[in-house]
């Protein structure tokens, strides 16, 4: 396996495997134990874990990644701790490249790798994806780019620009898995009210003036927990890399339905469903009759009392960011 290292990289990494490998020893107690056990959890974040369990999720990357990477090359954009790159190894790719920059989940994904029987496929590399380079880092371009850089916003985890950079990665010919991403909206209700976060708090966007039009959450949805006051409305798409469909900003109108017009107190939430031929799941299905269909956190925004507003919808490759028409 290889890594890219510059030497505050090098580093970070260096003191990452010394403190696993003392916590692993039971060396490492008291406040030392309590400060990695936190990074740990931080570098997992609240939503990663179950992601990682989640069923229907990785079925559908295990059917897209059958489907496609057999005696392929396979360059795996953020790793975690490795799920992703040792599926397509063990699916029969004739040799995966996979990145990760933070170097807890590294020192996770690299000791995963080594266990998982498929590492002699593997190529490890420690660093952000737009900091490789060809022929340095990943000596030849690949059939498949893999990303899930989707963030509950889709895009703060700068999923464009960084699909965008991964394209000189790929062959003529190549494409991403998966392929397409369709954002879509509806108006709810909130039968439980969120802990609404200041826009200091949030750190979405560089200009935090942007957020103060409506208040952003996110929030597992349940069946209970809300109730659905419009129709679901297409957003925009993701093909390739690109918003194909349409550009921002984007103008929409959003209405409740006539019965629930005099509701006080309207949000907006945003889901995705992530597609690639006839495989698909969504971050939550607004059609499910019950909770099966729960992938994601949602963003959901407070838009108040009136039972129509008229949107605009920016992005800074950042955030996607609501402002009134």
């Amino acid at each position: 396996m290889y890594r890219y290292e510059k030497k505050s990289l090098a580093k970070d990494l260096k003191n990452a495997r010394q403190l696993l490998k003392a916590f692993d020893a039971g060396r490492l107690r008291g406040k030392k134990a309590v400060a990695l056990h936190k990074a740990v959890q931080e570098a997992l974040f609240p939503w990663y874990v179950p992601m990682l369990n989640d069923v229907e999720r990785n079925q559908f990357y295990f059917k897209v990644l059958k489907s496609n990477v057999p005696n392929k090359t396979v360059f795996e954009i953020g790793t975690g701790v490795g799920l992703l790159a040792i599926m397509a190894a063990r699916l029969g790719a004739k040799h995966v490249y996979t990145c990760e920059m933070n170097p807890l989940l590294y020192e996770l994904a690299r000791k995963n790798i080594l266990k998982s029987g498929v590492a002699d496929r593997i190529t490890l590399i420690y660093g952000n994806s737009k900091k490789l380079k060809l022929k340095k880092h990943i000596p030849e371009k690949v059939d498949f780019i893999v990303s899930e850089n989707i963030a509950n916003d889709i895009l703060s985890e700068r999923m464009i620009s960084t699909l965008k950079d991964s394209k000189r990665f790929l062959k003529s010919g190549g494409r991403f898995l998966p392929e397409q991403v369709t954002a879509s909206i509806q108006m709810i209700e909130l039968k439980v009210q969120p802990p609404w976060r200041t826009t200091e708090e949030l750190e979405f966007t560089k200009d935090l003036n942007r957020l103060v039009d409506f208040k952003i959450q996110f929030i597992f949805l349940t069946k209970d927990n809300h109730r659905r006051l419009s129709k679901v409305k297409d957003l925009f798409k993701i093909e390739r890399g690109c918003i194909v469909e349409p550009s921002f900003p984007i103008f929409q109108k959003v209405k409740a339905e006539k019965r629930f017009a005099s509701i006080k107190d309207k949000y907006l939430c945003l889901h995705f469903e992530i597609k690639d031929g006839s495989h698909s799941y969504t971050s939550y299905d607004p059609k499910a009759l019950d909770d099966s269909s729960k992938h994601w956190i949602q963003a959901v925004w407070h838009l108040g009392d009136k039972a129509a507003y008229n949107l605009v919808f920016h992005e800074d490759d950042e955030s996607i960011y609501l402002e009134r028409s």
